[in-house]
């Protein structure tokens, strides 16, 4: 039956869900370590071409040592670097953190497009993730098909929400990064090396985009494609706002807007005859729609995007 150009027969809960989750992993990776970042009081803009530094060198390590877990230990590697020059411009230079992560996605962007273009159609089909079929859950009804036969980084995931949950809660390190994104004047009082402590946030945040990247270009996909993260850190930076800060309500922020990526994954089968401009554009129009609902609602850290320069 065709009902406004849908094939209902075809819509499954399954077939929604299951790439919900498969998309939306990256994104929540992504959103975990920008929250630790926007916690410290660092706002990451740059975090769409850290994402994408990781998807690169991920691929790259991938295809020339022929071992996936290389693959995203030097995505990771990568990423955590490119937020170490990040942390020199905006806490050691003060340079605006806008401005600098605007230039760190647009110089990323262009590395990785030469990387790209230099390694050539190599690069787009590397050892990647193979689904992790879990014995004896795989084959429950739906959540078996639609959790229990993922790739790696879905069940991974579930731990590292748990862990940052964790992390920021119920650890004093956690308690340090809270107090030098609200208070950093109060907690350098304290005996607190604002800035060290920033800067341990934003290479966490790094090492987790970094992740993200690699979901993405050795889990979501099988290789590296020129700006294949296309907005996604974005998304990314609104799942944050979406789940005001919390690594649960953040991570499944990321998997709401993952939802709309699935909806454009699963168009052609189910009929739809939109077109793919209107529906890629989807989950950024969501995006933007949450972030003019939250606006009123949303309480960042005090101290966000805000350099510190102790007094003396």
């Amino acid at each position: 039956m065709i009902v406004s150009g849908i094939n209902w027969e075809s819509v499954t809960l399954v077939g929604l869900l299951a790439p919900t989750i498969r998309y939306g992993t990256p994104i929540a990776f992504a959103s975990l370590g920008e929250s630790f970042s926007q916690r410290a009081g660092v706002i990451n803009i740059g975090i769409e071409g850290v994402m994408l530094s990781g998807a690169c060198m991920g691929a790259v390590a991938s295809l020339g040592t022929g071992n996936v877990l290389v693959g995203f230990v030097a995505a990771m590697v990568a990423a955590m670097v490119v937020m170490a020059l990040i942390a020199v411009l905006v806490l050691v230079l003060r340079a605006n953190q806008i401005v600098v992560g605007v230039g760190v996605n647009l110089a990323v962007l262009g590395i990785t497009t030469i990387v790209a273009k230099r390694i050539g159609s190599d690069l787009t089909n590397v050892n990647a993730l193979r689904p992790l079929r879990i014995p004896g859950l795989k084959d429950w009804p739906w959540i078996g098909e639609i959790v229990f036969r993922s790739k790696a980084t879905v069940y991974l995931l579930f731990l590292v929400v748990i862990g940052c949950s964790l992390l920021l809660n119920r650890t004093s390190w956690g308690l340090r990064v809270k107090s030098v994104g609200e208070m950093p004047a109060a907690a350098d009082a304290a005996g607190i090396v604002v800035n060290r402590v920033r800067l341990q946030a934003m290479l966490l945040c790094g090492a987790l985009a970094g992740l993200g990247g690699a979901a993405l270009s050795l889990g979501s996909a099988s290789g590296f494609t020129e700006n294949m993260v296309a907005g996604q850190g974005f998304i990314a930076l609104v799942a944050v706002i979406f789940g005001r800060w919390r690594p649960l309500p953040v991570a499944l922020g990321a998997m709401f807007f993952s939802l709309f990526i699935a909806v454009g994954f699963n168009a052609a089968p189910w009929g739809l005859t939109i077109a793919p401009q209107i529906i890629n554009s989807v989950p950024y129009v969501a995006s933007l729609a949450a972030l003019v609902i939250l606006r009123k609602n949303a309480s960042p850290p005090a101290s966000l995007s805000q350099p510190f320069v102790r007094k003396r």
